[in-house]
């Protein structure tokens, strides 16, 4: 029996610069540092610079093409951010004044560090992680730290992965680890995701090591990466814009703000007489 190859078969030559990650439209220490300058701003009693730190969240999943992602989050942010503004003052009543209360803590809490949570998702699911590593030990962090802080990272979409694997394995044995199971039986929904996570997370931390080992982790030398990792002029007016417009809101977001809304008021006031009098 003779077997027939066609002589139209394409030979693609091998280049290892198909096997390169591409640089990033941003380096990742700039997302590293905006998320901890805006960490640091969050939490001032700003609600234009809660929206400025978001917008620049927003702009940077724009950037790396996560525009459904965004859209979500932008949904969630304005939600919580009503929510926390208007449900304290609509439901007054004596009785409900500390649940209400945690109601509105609770979005506004979300609300605040729901930026923060965006550029980690980006990080997490955009960065390569030899591109962290290598940034990472370009910024001079000792080695031991940039390891725990990139599996770290890497170890919330496994751990996603290997939930959604668990619980797929339960429906196969008639095992409900549903939502409404995990209110009747708590106790047992954990035992039956945690245990499993806990041998899968062992045998995946015996594997990375092998992989490290093998990756020259344990080498004193200088180390060296193909991946191109820089920080370009695009990278320092992103970075330098978002501080600008992060520290402008944090000195003057009250003042604008009472400007704003003392404006909105004037607005109202007017056309409610222009109406009456109609």
């Amino acid at each position: 029996m003779c077997i027939k190859v066609s002589d139209k078969m394409e030979h693609k030559d091998f280049s290892v610069e198909t096997y390169i990650p591409k640089k990033d439209i941003l380096d990742v220490r700039i997302l590293l540092a905006i998320n901890f300058i805006s960490s640091v701003f969050l939490f001032a009693a700003s609600t234009i610079l809660t929206i400025t730190i978001f917008c620049i969240s927003f702009t940077v999943m724009f950037l790396f093409k996560m525009k459904k992602t965004a859209l979500k989050y932008t949904v969630a942010f304005f939600i919580c951010q009503i929510l926390s503004g208007i449900v304290p003052h609509i439901f007054t009543a004596e009785k409900f004044h500390g649940f209400i209360a945690l109601i509105g803590f609770i979005c506004f809490m979300i609300a605040k560090t729901l930026p923060l949570f965006m550029i980690a998702h980006v990080i997490t699911k955009k960065v390569n992680s030899g591109v962290l590593v290598c940034a990472l030990r370009k910024l001079g962090l000792h080695k031991g730290f940039v390891l725990a802080l990139t599996v770290a990272l890497r170890f919330i979409g496994t751990a996603r992965h290997e939930i959604a694997v668990i619980k797929d394995c339960m429906k196969m044995r008639g095992i409900d680890v549903t939502l409404k199971r995990f209110f009747k039986n708590p106790q047992l929904v954990i035992e039956y995701l945690l245990v499993p996570l806990l041998f899968r997370s062992l045998k995946i931390s015996d594997e990375m090591t092998a992989a490290a080992l093998v990756k020259g982790v344990e080498y004193g030398g200088k180390k060296t990466s193909l991946v191109d990792v820089r920080i370009t002029a695009f990278d320092a007016i992103f970075f330098l814009v978002s501080v600008l417009l992060m520290v402008l809101c944090f000195l003057y977001g009250k003042a604008f703000e009472k400007m704003l809304y003392e404006n909105i008021s004037r607005l109202f006031g007017f056309a409610f007489s222009q109406g009456v009098c109609a």
